[in-house]
């Protein structure tokens, strides 16, 4: 069943975006928009996240007018294509340069619309141009050859998409065929909302998919844009000389969103003194402020000594520092002048997760008075919690809340919008510390079913498509009741055990283990489960189908750019193998954005329309959105479609979800969108060298290669470019010594020569470690980076020359670029040109250069095996060898910096030798 997006040409998803053509601008960092816009016979409906500054992706939906669906599936209901699309920024503007985006269109679904584009974006003043070259939909006006054609031939020629089931990326026609030029101008006066828009487009609409010829007068379009507000776009245009387009545009900087905590009870007010003694050492209402500012279950509040402890139960809440600060100030209020300190240990569901004590005079300081950066000691220190004893916990034992329910699919045959509208009532029993019942029952009250007629086919067990079934059956229903039970045991390592009814449509037993390293960027988890399909109805009956799925999965907080990814790989619900891939830009205030893809050992064809499992998802929590503090979620998430492989079961209680105080972000977390700066406030009193993962440093110094590369003088290109030439001239006779020259003894003298790459990486390896020293471990990080930047930049060439291997008997000029083969093509060297990259930082940082012939050595047999041509090690072994110069320049140069800082009290600086 879909789940909602729309395609193609009627609005960019860039800053600007003009009417039909793509623009190279990128819009702001976290921003989301959804755009719905009209001419006939197309209606379309666009939605963009952009969870980066130079990445947009997104979906959409096009809506043809004069076309059905087809009357054996949707009767009348006009024909619904979905696409996704992705813009990648290549260059940033520059006062001379334009930007310049790379893009592709519909590159997911059934391709009808599929293009590709280069574009670039200059702005002066009040204007902004762009101009660029489009294959496929967007450059159907084909005014030009392919420009790329000289490389192959097949480029000329786009073949027509036949991917009827969509799910695959549409790489087979991808910059082929015929292409057009289009480009336009904008112009936005100062001060003014109104935007003013002309474009030439690349599509003459003659070749409309579904044989739709769509009749154009012109090819110049002409719009414009009002800005109502900072989230509203009014659009409007004339558009192939004929017709009449109007538009909006929804959009929000996701990474920004912050609510002000209006209805939340205000804290005490913190005062610079201490209370007024207390008889028992605790104020009045202490624990009940408590529970009411931060809606915590206080297990208990003890003052010894000079320490006040607090045992606490967290309602599992993003924003728990605000939470944390809310209850200090609390117990500052009510906790006598002897108190030093605060503790607070904080659990969740019965697991002690951390222990964060507080300096009750450092805390007291920073809220009353403006300090110098110097006498500034640590406020809070926050631990992993452990298990003190403590009373049985307060309260009922019994909890009930009622929230409404809302749910929709996007696209599917039976109608384009199918809802249902209606109440959950979320019900929880305490059995024990640990352990507890869940459940939920739900009425649906209005909904728009009685369309819900269709049940898409499916060659594998049922375990996902018989959603109409579960959707339809009954309108009071129980999707979930389950019993679940956790154990610490310690060290990180948790468990759980659980059974019931665990979602809308299975029931069973299962039982997870999870490793979370306090703090680290990566958990391990395992869970296993034994689930039988339950009754359409949703009540405590089954149906006969049994499955046993379970899942390995590893969590990776990369430390790039807020990127997560997590890997799940396992047995699904129709018995099938696989892996599911999951990447997520999360921001600073826990608003998340990502896409996931499942790839089984079911084919495309046994999968279905889809392919293979994929989709979008948007997380927002409830702390950004509502005036209140409240702990959740809300999730919206988009697939394409429902299909019956690579489905997961959708269990309530996830360890890692649970255990979310042990990942150092569970700290950071801010509804603030820009923090007052306090007086007095330290903002660059010590430049301390910051933390960086080696994937940042990789991502760095590939930024530096590239600028490396591109500041070459023109003697440089000239050189290496004449040696491959030349050595291309030997190629034929090279290779005719290495036809006469098979014999036993050269054969294992080629083994030999292509473990060297293999021997060199492992040895590299070791080195890294540190076993010969620090220093010798750094220039095997920077020799491994260089490697892996240099067979990057290799994989390119292959895909662009395509060069044919001796071994294919098809000569040293046989060119084949831009195809499924290229990668594998033989231009360059590869083997080589890793043993370059690896042996020139040690052969330049400790002046061995016998380090060179040993990497040389691997092109005997990459030679003698009819590998490759002699002029193919050569570029090798030059692209190895410049890369690894590069990247150890700059290993040298960071190596012997002067730091130099300028803060409020100080000047200095810092030499790193």
């Amino acid at each position: 069943m879909p789940h909602a997006s729309f395609p193609v040409t009627a609005s960019d998803w860039g800053e600007i975006g003009l009417l039909q053509t793509p623009s190279a601008r990128m819009a702001p960092q976290g921003d989301a928009r959804l755009h719905m816009s009209g001419v006939y016979p197309y209606t379309r409906l666009t939605a963009m996240l952009q969870p980066l500054d130079w990445l947009e992706f997104g979906f959409r939906y096009t809506d043809i007018a004069n076309r059905l669906y087809g009357a054996s599936i949707a009767g009348t209901q006009s024909f619904k294509d979905k696409s996704i699309d992705l813009k990648l920024k290549v260059l940033n503007e520059g006062y001379y340069h334009p930007q310049v985006a790379i893009g592709f269109r519909d590159i997911g679904g059934t391709g009808l619309f599929s293009s590709e584009y280069i574009v670039g974006n200059k702005r002066w003043g009040n204007w902004d141009a762009s101009v660029g070259l489009a294959w496929g939909y967007l450059g159907s006006r084909g005014d030009i050859a392919n420009p790329l054609g000289f490389l192959n031939g097949g480029n000329d020629a786009r073949t027509a998409s036949d991917n009827s089931n969509g799910g695959t990326v549409n790489s087979q026609s991808a910059f082929k065929g015929r292409a057009a030029l289009f480009g336009g101008v904008q112009w936005q006066p100062s001060k003014s909302p109104w935007v003013l828009k002309l474009e030439v487009d690349g599509n003459n609409y003659s070749a409309e998919p579904l044989n739709n010829t769509i009749a154009s007068s012109s090819a110049v379009n002409l719009g414009a844009v009002y800005r109502y507000s900072p989230h509203v776009d009014f659009s409007m245009g004339w558009e192939r000389g004929n017709k009449v387009m109007l538009g909006i545009t929804l959009h929000t900087a996701l990474n920004k969103l912050y609510s002000p905590k209006l209805l939340d009870p205000a804290p005490p007010p913190v005062l610079a003194t201490a209370p007024v003694e207390h008889p028992i050492g605790v104020g009045p209402n202490t624990i009940e402020s408590i529970g009411l500012l931060t809606n915590w279950n206080v297990l208990s509040l003890v003052n010894e000594d000079s320490t006040s402890t607090l045992i606490a139960e967290t309602d599992g809440a993003l924003m728990l520092q605000h939470r944390i600060d809310r209850a200090v100030a609390v117990l500052h209020r009510d906790a006598p002048g002897s108190i030093k300190s605060f503790v607070l240990q904080l659990r969740e569901r019965g697991i002690p997760l951390s222990r964060v004590e507080i300096n009750r005079a450092e805390w007291v300081l920073e809220r009353t008075q403006a300090q110098p950066p110097t006498l500034r000691l640590a406020v809070q220190d926050v631990t992993p919690g452990s298990s003190p004893t403590i009373p049985s916990s307060r309260g009922s034992p019994f909890q009930a809340d009622w929230s409404p329910m809302y749910s929709q699919s996007l696209g599917g045959p039976d109608g384009f919008v199918l809802y249902q509208l209606g109440v959950d009532a979320d019900l929880s029993f305490r059995l024990a510390e640990s352990t507890w019942v869940d459940g939920v029952l739900s009425a649906r009250l209005a909904d728009n079913y009685q369309n819900f007629k269709y049940t898409a086919p499916s060659d594998l067990p049922r375990v996902r498509t018989f959603q109409r079934e579960y959707l339809t059956a009954s309108r009071l229903t129980m999707p979930l009741l389950q019993v679940t039970h956790v154990s610490d045991w310690g060290g990180g390592h948790y468990t759980s055990a659980y059974g019931g009814m665990l979602e809308s449509m299975y029931g069973g037993v299962g039982a997870e283990w999870l490793y979370r390293p306090w703090q680290k960027a990566f958990a391990v988890g395992v869970d296993v489960n034994r689930v039988k399909q339950r009754d359409f109805n949703q009540n405590f009956a089954f149906r006969d189908y049994e499955a046993t799925t379970g899942h390995a999965t590893l969590y990776w907080d990369t430390g790039w750019n807020d990127v997560q990814v997590k890997v799940s790989a396992g047995q699904y619900l129709a018995g099938d193998v696989g892996a599911t891939l999951d990447v997520k830009r999360v921001f600073p205030n826990g608003v998340s954005i990502g896409a996931f893809a499942t790839k089984t050992n079911v084919s495309a064809e046994q999968f279905g329309e889809g392919s293979f499992d994929k989709g979008i998802y948007l997380n927002i929590p409830f702390d950004v959105m509502l005036p209140r503090s409240a702990a959740g979620s809300a999730n919206i998430n988009w697939k394409p479609l429902t299909r019956d492989g690579g489905a997961m079961l959708g269990r309530a209680f996830s360890l890692f979800d649970l255990t979310q105080q042990r990942d150092k972000r569970a700290w950071k977390w801010t509804t603030e969108i820009s923090p007052p700066r306090r007086s007095a406030e330290d903002l660059s009193f010590v430049q301390g060298e910051a933390s960086r993962s080696l994937w940042s440093q990789w991502l760095d110094s590939n930024s530096q290669v590239g600028q490396q590369i591109k500041d070459l003088p023109a003697s440089s290109w000239l050189w290496a470019g004449s040696a491959i030439l030349v050595s291309g001239l030997l190629d034929t006779s090279v290779d005719s010594w290495a036809r006469n020259h098979q014999s036993d003894k050269w054969a294992n003298a080629a083994k030999l020569s292509n473990a060297v790459p293999y021997a060199l990486a492992v040895g590299t390896g070791a080195l890294l470690t540190g076993i010969a020293g620090e220093d010798v471990a750094n220039t095997a990080k920077t020799s491994l980076m260089a490697t892996s930047t240099a067979l990057g930049i290799n994989f390119l060439a292959k895909l662009v020359v395509g060069r044919s291997r001796p071994s294919e008997e098809l000569g040293s000029a046989s060119f084949n670029g831009f195809t499924s083969q290229a990668a594998q093509s033989g231009f360059a060297s590869n083997h080589v040109t890793a043993a370059f990259a690896l042996v020139t930082p040690f052969a330049q940082r400790y002046q061995q250069p016998w380090l060179y012939g040993l990497a040389a050595t691997t092109a005997l047999g990459r030679i003698q095996n009819r590998e490759h041509f002699l002029s193919d090690t050569l570029a090798g072994g030059l692209l190895g060898y410049a890369i690894g110069t590069m990247t150890m320049n700059q290993a040298n140069a960071s190596g012997t910096a002067v730091n130099v800082w300028v803060g409020t009290n100080s000047i200095g600086a810092n030499w790193k030798f």
